[in-house]
C-alpha cells in the first residue's frame, strides 16, 4: 500500500474510533439528562469496540511511521497527531471501561448502570468536546489537505486514493451532520476498508465481487472482522438483558456459604437435600433451586454465579477445557425479552459469543458475510436461534458451558408464543449435551415439580435457618439502640431473634420486611417487650404481612400512598419502555396545567436527578419499601409477591377507598409521558432520535388508549398538546432522503414516524387482477390516524360529535383499513366508523377496503406454506374476533362476493399459483382441509417445529369457521374460484361496474 492508501486506512481508524467513543458519549449522556437509558450497549460490547478500534488505528500509525517515515511533510504529520489525540481519547475510555468490568462480581452489565459511578457529566462535556474539536479538524481542512497531497503525488493509485477520500468526505459529513446510525456509519468504513486494501476491485465492489473477498478473515482484515463481529453481537443484545440481574441484592455477608458444603443434611433442621458439589463435579446435568415465594432463589443464583469457588469446582468436571459460564434471569415485569425463550437463547448465545467471538463466523456463517458487506438482516427467529445454540454444543466438544437459568416461573407464554412445557423441554436438551451443566430456580409449581422430577435439587427455605438467624441478628444488633436492649435484657433480645428466625418459615424477604418494621420501631424507642408485640402483630404469611404493612399507613398519607402504589403497578404492567423514577415523578406530579406550561425542551441535569432523588425518598416514606428505585433509576417491585399482592382484593378494597375519587392511574401515566417527551433530551444522531421518538409515541399511544378505556372520556386538551409537543420535535429530525422522498416527509404528520402502513403489514403478497403486485401507499398520516391506530373511541366520538361525520370521509387515508386489526376492542371501533359514513367498499390503491380486509385475513392464515397450513391462533389470529367483523361489516354494505387473491400449491414440489376466488369459496377450501386429519397432524408438526405453535385451538378454530361460511350464505355468498389468467376481462378494467362490485377497479 503506498503512502497515500496508509493515510487513507489511518483516516478511516480515526473516524470509526470517533463513531465508537461518540456513540458512548450519546449513551452516557442520556443517563445523566434522564436518569436512564434505553440504547446502551453491554459493557463489554462497548469496551470492546472502542478498544478494537483504538488498536487498529494505533496499528495502522505504526504501519504508515515504519513505510513514510515521521518526519514525511506537513499533512502526514497533521494526520499523525490528529490521530494520537484520537487514541488518546480511545485508551482512556477503554480503560476506565475494562477497570469496571474487571471490578469483583462484575458482570456485562449496561453503561446505564456503571457510567453515573465512573464519570460526571463535566468529564463526558469534556471527552464530547474533544471529539467534536476532532470531527471539525477532519471536516474543515485534513481531508482537503489529504486530497490536495494525493493530487501532487505521482503514485499509480491516486485515482483510487482519491476517491477513498472522497467517500470518508462523504461519511465525515454524514457524522457531522448526525444523519446516520453508528452501525450504517460503522458498515460504510467497513467497505472502504476492503478497497483500501485491494483496489484492483474498485471502492465499492459489486455483490459477486464482495463474495469473492470476504472468505477469509485475513481478507477482510481486523477492522472489518471487528465490524462484522461486533454487530453480530449488537443484533443478540437487547438493552434489558442484564436489568433483572442488576436488580437483585447481593447475598447478605456470611450468608449462603452452605451451597458448598459436602453434607446433605442441615443439621439444625435435618433436611435432605442433594449435594450441589457432587452436582458440580460429577455427571448430572441440571440441578434445580426450587423453594417458596421470597425465599431467595434468584439471590443464591446470583451468588453462585458471582463465587470462584463454583469455577473452581466445576474446573474438576471440565478437566481442562475451556470453561464458559453464562447465566438469565426471568423478570415477569421486563420486556418481552425478559420473558420469552427467545430472550433466554439470545441472551446465551450473546454470553458466550462474546467470549469466544471465533465462532461468530462459524455459527452464522451467512449473517457474518452479509454484515461484512454491509447488508441489513432480518430478525433472529427462536427456530434459527435454537439450532444455532445447538451447534455450538454440538460441535465444539473442547469447550464446556455452565448455564444458570433463574425464575422460569416468571417466563411468560403469551409473550413468548411458547409454552412452559417447551421451555423445561428446552432445558432438559441443552442438558442432553456431554458439555453442558445447567442449574434452574423456580417456584416449585407442578410442571417444574414434574419436569424437573429426576433431577437433583434443593428447597431453599429449608436451608436458610441459620442465615436467617444472622442476617436478623446483625441487622437488629447494628442500631445503637437494639444494642443498648441486648445488654439490659439479653434472654429477651435472643428470644426476640428466634421468633424472627421460626415464624419466617425459611422466606427470606418476610424477614427484611419485618426486620425493617422493628428497626423503625427502635427509632421509636421501642423496648424489647415493644419489639415483641410489634413482631406478634405481623402475620408470617407474605400477602397478610403486606396488608398489615398498608394497614400501618398514616392516614395522612394513605391517599398519596395508594396513588403511588396505582401508578407503579399500571406503570409496570405495560413493558413499553424502562418505567424511570423521573417518569414516575412526572406521572404523580403533573395536571394539565403543569403540561402547558412546561416548554418543549430538555431538563437540566440538576432538574433531572433531584426528581429523582426527591421519589426515592417518596417511595421510602409512603410505601414503605415496597416499591424501590433500582439500577439506573428504574422502578421496581420489592419482589413479585408485591405486585400478586396488588392484584388481590384486598389492595383493590383499599385502594378504591382512599385514592381520589377523580384519580385515574391511566390517564396519569399519560400526563407523565407527554410531560416526558416535551422535556426529552434528544440524542445527536438523527436515527437514534427517530427511532427513540417512534418508542415514545408507541408508549404515549398506548398510555393514551388506557386512558381511554379507563376513564371513557377523550383526553382532547391532553392529546392536542401531544400533537403540537410531537410536531416540534418531528421538524429537528432531518433525513438522508432524495428531494421528492424528502419533499413527501416535510409534508407529513408524525404519526409517519411509527413507520405503520397497515396494508403493507398485513397484507404482503397481494396481487391485483392484472398480476402486479400491490405497492406500499403513501399513507398521508393525520392525528385522526394515529387516534385510530391506537383505538382511541372516545376522542374519535368526541371529534365527530364536533366536526360532524364528514371528518372522517376527508381523512385522506381510508380509517377503517387501520381499524381492521386483530384487536378484540376493535369491534366497537368498527362499527362507530361504519356508523359515521365510513365505506367498506372505499378504495385504496384500486382495491377495496373490504378486499384489503379479506386478504389479511387469509395471509394471517397462510394456507399454502410449504404444503402445509400454518394457523396462527390467539394473538395473530381469532376466528371469533374475524367472525364479529365480518358480521359488522356485512351488516353496513360489504359486497359478500368480492374476488379475493387465494394461493394454491398443487403439492410441495410446484411453485405457488395464483386464482382469486370469493370469500365464501375461500372458507369452504379451509373448512375442507382442517377436516382432513393427516392435514391437520401435519400442521401441528409444522407449527410446533416453525412457530412454536401446538395447533390446540383448532377445533375451536374449525366451528367459528363454519360460523363465518353460515354468515356468507345468509348474506348472498357465492362459492366461485377462478384462475388468474380466466378472469373477465372487464373485471380487470378500472373503473368499470363489474370491478365495482369485485371489490376493485
Amino acid at each position: 500500500m503506498d503512502a497515500a492508501g496508509l493515510a487513507v486506512a489511518v483516516m478511516g481508524c480515526v473516524i470509526k474510533l470517533v463513531v465508537f467513543s461518540t456513540d458512548f458519549v450519546d449513551d452516557a449522556k442520556q443517563v445523566y439528562c434522564q436518569g436512564t437509558t434505553s440504547l446502551n450497549k453491554d459493557l463489554v460490547t462497548v469496551a470492546t469496540s472502542i478498544q478494537g478500534a483504538t488498536k487498529s488505528l494505533e496499528s495502522q500509525l505504526d504501519e504508515l511511521d515504519k513505510n513514510v517515515g515521521k518526519g514525511s511533510g506537513g499533512t502526514n504529520n497533521d494526520l499523525r497527531a490528529l490521530a494520537k489525540r484520537a487514541a488518546d481519547i480511545g485508551n482512556e475510555l477503554a480503560s476506565k471501561l475494562r477497570s469496571t468490568q474487571t471490578k469483583p462480581k462484575a458482570k456485562l452489565k449496561g453503561i446505564g448502570a456503571v457510567v453515573s459511578g465512573t464519570w460526571n457529566a463535566k468529564d463526558i462535556a469534556k471527552i464530547e468536546g474533544r471529539l467534536n474539536a476532532i470531527r471539525r479538524e477532519i471536516d474543515t481542512r485534513l481531508l482537503l489537505d489529504l486530497k490536495q497531497g494525493v493530487r501532487a503525488s505521482q503514485s499509480d493509485e491516486n485515482e483510487h486514493s482519491l476517491a477513498a477520500l472522497s467517500a470518508l468526505e462523504r461519511i465525515a459529513n454524514t457524522l457531522s451532520e448526525h444523519k446516520e446510525d453508528s452501525g450504517t456509519i460503522i458498515e460504510m468504513l467497513n467497505k472502504i476498508s476492503i478497497a483500501t486494501r485491494d483496489p484492483q476491485r474498485g471502492l465499492l465492489p459489486t455483490p459477486g465481487e464482495q463474495g469473492s473477498c470476504l472468505g477469509t478473515d485475513s481478507q477482510l482484515g481486523k477492522g472489518l472482522v471487528v465490524g462484522a463481529e461486533e454487530a453480530i453481537l449488537n443484533w443478540l443484545w437487547y438493552p434489558s438483558m442484564y436489568d433483572r440481574e442488576d436488580s437483585i441484592d447481593e447475598a447478605y455477608p456470611k450468608t449462603l456459604h452452605w451451597i458448598f458444603e459436602e453434607e446433605k443434611v442441615d443439621n439444625s433442621e435435618g433436611c435432605k437435600w442433594d449435594s450441589f458439589m457432587d452436582f458440580l463435579k460429577g455427571e448430572n446435568r441440571i440441578y434445580w433451586i426450587t423453594g417458596k415465594p421470597g425465599s431467595g432463589k434468584s439471590t443464591l443464583v446470583k451468588f453462585i454465579n458471582e463465587q470462584d469457588r463454583t469455577q473452581e469446582e466445576l474446573n474438576h468436571w471440565s478437566s481442562g477445557k475451556r470453561l464458559l459460564c453464562a447465566s438469565f434471569y426471568f423478570s415477569y415485569k421486563g420486556s418481552d425479552e425478559q420473558r420469552t425463550e427467545l430472550g433466554l437463547v439470545r441472551s446465551l448465545l450473546h454470553w458466550i459469543l462474546t467470549k469466544e467471538r471465533n465462532l461468530i463466523s462459524l455459527v452464522f456463517k451467512d449473517r457474518y458475510i452479509a454484515e461484512s458487506r454491509g447488508t441489513r438482516q432480518s430478525e433472529l427467529t427462536l427456530p434459527e436461534a435454537k439450532r444455532t445454540l445447538k451447534q455450538i454444543l454440538e460441535q465444539h466438544s473442547e469447550l464446556r458451558f455452565f448455564f444458570t437459568i433463574d425464575g422460569l416461573d416468571e417466563f411468560d407464554p403469551d409473550a413468548s408464543s411458547t409454552t412452559v412445557a417447551s421451555l423445561i423441554d428446552l432445558a432438559e436438551t441443552l442438558s442432553g449435551f456431554d458439555n453442558v451443566k445447567m442449574v434452574v430456580s423456580s417456584r416449585p409449581y407442578p410442571e417444574f415439580e414434574y419436569g424437573f422430577s429426576r433431577y437433583p435439587r434443593l428447597r431453599i427455605h429449608d436451608l436458610t435457618k441459620a442465615d436467617i438467624r444472622h442476617y436478623a441478628t446483625e441487622r437488629l444488633g447494628n442500631h445503637s439502640r437494639m444494642q443498648l436492649l441486648i445488654k439490659r435484657d439479653p434472654k429477651n433480645s435472643r428470644e426476640l431473634i428466634d421468633s424472627i428466625t421460626s415464624m419466617s418459615s425459611g422466606v427470606f424477604l418476610w424477614v427484611r420486611v419485618v426486620t425493617d418494621s422493628l428497626i423503625w420501631g427502635l427509632t421509636k424507642y421501642d423496648n424489647i417487650k415493644d419489639l415483641q408485640r410489634r413482631l406478634e402483630g405481623l402475620p408470617s404469611d407474605l400477602q397478610e404481612l403486606y396488608e398489615v404493612i398498608i394497614s400501618r399507613i398514616g392516614p395522612e398519607h394513605r391517599d398519596q400512598s395508594s396513588e403511588l402504589l396505582e401508578l407503579a403497578y399500571y406503570g409496570m404492567n405495560t413493558p413499553l419502555h424502562n418505567f424511570g423514577a423521573l417518569y414516575l415523578w412526572f406521572s404523580e406530579n403533573a395536571d394539565n396545567e403543569m403540561i402547558f406550561q412546561t416548554k418543549t425542551e430538555p431538563l437540566g441535569e440538576e432538574d433531572v436527578h433531584s426528581r429523582i432523588d426527591e421519589m426515592e425518598t417518596r417511595l421510602k416514606s409512603r410505601c414503605l419499601g415496597l416499591v424501590e428505585v433500582g439500577p439506573s433509576s428504574i422502578i421496581q417491585f420489592l419482589h413479585k409477591t408485591v405486585k400478586e399482592f396488588l392484584e388481590g382484593p384486598f389492595w383493590k378494597e383499599f385502594a378504591a377507598k382512599h385514592c381520589r375519587t377523580d384519580f385515574v392511574p391511566t390517564l396519569s401515566l399519560l400526563r407523565g409521558e407527554i410531560l416526558a417527551i416535551k422535556t426529552w433530551n434528544p440524542p445527536s444522531n438523527a436515527k437514534k432520535r427517530r427511532r427513540l421518538l417512534r418508542d415514545h409515541l408507541v408508549a404515549v399511544g398506548e398510555r393514551a388508549r388506557g386512558s381511554d378505556l379507563a376513564s371513557g372520556r377523550a383526553s382532547s386538551d391532553l392529546l392536542r398538546e401531544l400533537d403540537s409537543t410531537m410536531t416540534a420535535h418531528f421538524g429537528t429530525i432531518s433525513y438522508d432522503l432524495d428531494p421528492e422522498a424528502a419533499s413527501r416527509v416535510a409534508t407529513s404528520h408524525w404519526s409517519s414516524l411509527l413507520g405503520w402502513d397497515p396494508v403493507k403489514d398485513r397484507y404482503r403478497d397481494f396481487r391485483r387482477i392484472d398480476g402486479t403486485n400491490y405497492r406500499p401507499v403513501d399513507l398521508q398520516s393525520s392525528f385522526l390516524a394515529f387516534a385510530t391506530c391506537f383505538r382511541l373511541s372516545h376522542y374519535i366520538t368526541e371529534q365527530i360529535e364536533i366536526h360532524g361525520p364528514d371528518l372522517l370521509a376527508n381523512n385522506r387515508f381510508p380509517l377503517l383499513v387501520h381499524a381492521l386489526s386483530p384487536h378484540r376492542d376493535n369491534i366497537r371501533l368498527v362499527h362507530l366508523l361504519l356508523t359515521n359514513g365510513c365505506d367498506p367498499q372505499q378504495m385504496l390503491e384500486g382495491i377495496s377496503v373490504w378486499a384489503w380486509f379479506w386478504h389479511g385475513l387469509y395471509y394471517q392464515l397462510m394456507v399454502g406454506t410449504k404444503g402445509s397450513y400454518r394457523l396462527p391462533l390467539g394473538t395473530f389470529f381469532d376466528p371469533g374476533l374475524m367472525l364479529s367483523m365480518i358480521r359488522t361489516m356485512l351488516r353496513f354494505g360489504a359486497d359478500p362476493n368480492i374476488l379475493i387473491p387465494w394461493v394454491v400449491y398443487p403439492n410441495k414440489t410446484e411453485k405457488a399459483q395464483w386464482s382469486y376466488c370469493t370469500p365464501l369459496a375461500a372458507m369452504t377450501r379451509l373448512r375442507e382441509l382442517l377436516s382432513d386429519n393427516d392435514f391437520v397432524a401435519n400442521t401441528r408438526d409444522y407449527m410446533k417445529e416453525n412457530t412454536e405453535e401446538t395447533g390446540s385451538d383448532l377445533p375451536n378454530a374449525r366451528n367459528n369457521i363454519r360460523s363465518i361460511i353460515q354468515l356468507l350464505k345468509e348474506k348472498g355468498g357465492i362459492e366461485q374460484e377462478m384462475e388468474l389468467c380466466k378472469i373477465p376481462q372487464q373485471v380487470a378494467v378500472a373503473g368499470t361496474t363489474d370491478s365495482k362490485n369485485m371489490g376493485y377497479t
